[in-house]
């Protein structure tokens, strides 16, 4: 088999348990705050503690893998993952929750997610790296999907008992294929040709500042393009772990058993997987941006839908097409990064991104619960995602423009 195939694969196989494992949160948030006692915004403080750890970690991360073996960095990550989880059978107080969860599982989730392996299916599909991305990234749908759909049959030996095994899954299956077949790069690469694909479709203003030397001033003080990828990014990590994390206790309020619950969240995740491969397909024919205005679109309509009717079919309904959405703007992240300094920094500006997504997304997290908490349902929180779409809607079209600018000076 084709090398490049395999660790396309890997690459698949490692975010199909990295967004699984993330997801399992969701669902376990009820079982675990009616057995501990815990309210959902302590619950979700442990989310937004997670948050801004990989946040931090993320440009940390990017940039390792923008110099060292990539292989050991995602086993690196894989062990962290597994010693993070794995241990959360133990706990008895909050703040160890907080530790293994919010702090060491965040790091692992770190090196073992989008920047590494954006990277490595980037070095090895240079010709296609927004299709060949998108189907790496596919298994972040898939993970959820399939993982909480087991998770939720399992409900039953209780929630420390699923850390336990999810720990150990890790460990046993994940590692193994990771020191097997995740080769950092073709050995045919050269600097040349490394040289020639990081000046194809960028702004060449702001990779000539980047060309000098990193500095994080240079990346965030040189470009107004990458200020808006931060805001857009950030309006998208707000809104997804939002929904993921209080999706299944928002069914449940509206007289969804959990079971059904549980199915809607594993629905929404395998929703990701057409959506992530026409993005890719898309991306390759005609920008980045067309994709994010696609994704941005699609959730101010349904955000409006369930604002005004929340019964069993609409949250389905809501449940699918958000799904759709849900991936769209991740393998974007290697894309945008790319485009804006190249692919010597791609790991850094990638890390860059996905951390201000990650610091967002643990607001959203918190406001859902601070929401839910003080007034009893969700409306407020969903009337806020509503208007952070329409906001990102002109953001994409302005990078769109940006795009078209570029492409016009690099022909």
């Amino acid at each position: 088999m084709n090398k490049s195939w395999v660790v396309l694969g890997t690459g698949f196989i490692v975010l199909f348990f990295n967004a699984g494992i993330l997801s399992a949160f969701g669902l376990i948030l009820p079982d675990m705050s009616e057995d501990t006692g815990w309210s959902r915004s302590s619950l979700s403080l442990a989310v937004t503690v997670f948050m801004i750890v990989s946040a931090i970690a993320m440009p940390i991360v990017g940039r390792i893998s923008d110099r060292y073996d990539i292989r050991l960095i995602l086993a690196t990550g894989t062990i962290i993952v597994a010693f993070g989880t794995g241990l959360i059978w133990f706990i008895e107080d909050f703040w160890q929750l907080v530790v293994l969860y919010g702090v060491i599982f965040a790091i692992g989730h770190a090196a073992s997610s989008i920047p590494p392996i954006s990277i490595l299916v980037s070095r090895w599909w240079p010709k296609s790296p927004g299709l060949a991305n998108s189907v790496a990234i596919a298994g972040m749908g898939l993970g959820p999907f399939v993982i909480v759909t087991i998770l939720t049959v399992l409900l039953f030996i209780g929630w420390r008992n699923i850390y336990a095994i999810i720990g150990i899954v890790n460990v046993v299956l994940v590692l193994p294929i990771v020191l097997l077949f995740a080769k950092s790069q073709p050995s045919d690469i050269t600097d040349h040709n490394e040289q020639t694909m990081s000046q194809k479709d960028t702004i060449p203003v702001v990779e000539t500042a980047g060309a000098t030397g990193f500095k994080l001033a240079t990346i965030l003080g040189t470009s107004k393009h990458m200020w808006l990828l931060l805001l857009v990014f950030g309006i998208c990590g707000f809104q997804d772990f939002f929904v993921n994390t209080h999706l299944v206790a928002f069914a449940n309020d509206n007289e969804i058993g959990k079971a059904l619950s549980g199915f809607i969240l594993a629905l929404m995740g395998l929703m990701g997987l057409p959506g992530v491969i026409i993005c890719g397909y898309i991306t390759d024919r005609f920008g980045p941006a067309i994709p994010t205005l696609i994704c941005f679109l699609i959730r101010t309509v349904i955000f409006v839908i369930i604002i005004y009717y929340q019964n069993t079919s609409t949250i389905v309904v809501f449940s699918l097409f958000y799904g759709s959405t849900f991936l769209i703007t991740a393998p974007l992240v290697a894309i945008y990064a790319k485009q804006v300094f190249g692919s010597k920094l791609m790991g850094l500006t990638g890390g860059i991104i996905i951390m201000i997504h990650q610091l967002l997304g643990g607001l959203g997290a918190v406001l859902g619960a601070v929401v839910f908490d003080n007034l009893g349902s969700y409306d407020l929180a969903f009337i806020v995602s509503l208007a952070t779409s329409i906001v990102a809607i002109v953001i994409s079209l302005k990078l769109h423009q940006i795009y078209l600018f570029s492409r016009s000076i690099n022909n």
